[in-house]
């Protein structure tokens, strides 16, 4: 009789599990269903049209290449900021063995620099690390790009 309670108890908490790991998939994917539509309200509000978006850890990062602005959004930290790239001087992807971030610097040298953390060893699973690294280097080398392309509009 006691195999009988056992098993059935070791059912339920089967059950209960699974019910837990559906119900975190769909809050997580609703979470990022959010952040896309409040990612495109704050660009319309700004008068931009993303071109390129990129979601992760409750960041977001846009690039409208007709107005030549970027958006980048950070829930965790409240922060929402427009950044035009004619205001920048540099993009630098900074490694670290606790992090990978991408540091942009202004031309302003009196403002300080925006720093957007890819990857956190305290905050994030290591196995993230090398997706959160590629989507980095992905940032770093568009956006240098688009400086580039202005310095040789610049120039000619």
């Amino acid at each position: 009789m006691s195999d009988h309670i056992t098993f059935s108890l070791i059912l339920i908490a089967v059950a209960f599990v699974i019910l837990l790991i559906k119900n975190y998939r769909k809050w997580n994917t609703n979470r990022g269903e959010r952040l896309d539509t409040f990612s495109t309200q704050i660009a319309s509000s700004n008068r931009m049209k993303l071109s390129i978006t990129d979601h992760f850890q409750k960041k977001t990062l846009g690039f409208d290449e007709h107005k030549n602005k970027m958006l980048y959004i950070d829930l965790g930290n409240n922060i929402v900021q427009v950044i035009d790239m004619n205001d920048v001087g540099n993009f630098k992807l900074i490694k670290k063995q606790v992090s990978i971030q991408l540091e942009l610097n202004y031309q302003d040298q009196e403002k300080p620099p925006l720093t957007i953390t890819f990857y956190n060893k305290f905050r994030d699973y290591k196995w993230m690390r090398s997706k959160l690294e590629k989507k980095a280097v992905y940032w770093e080398s568009l956006m240098n790009r688009v400086l580039t392309d202005r310095i040789k509009q610049i120039t000619y």
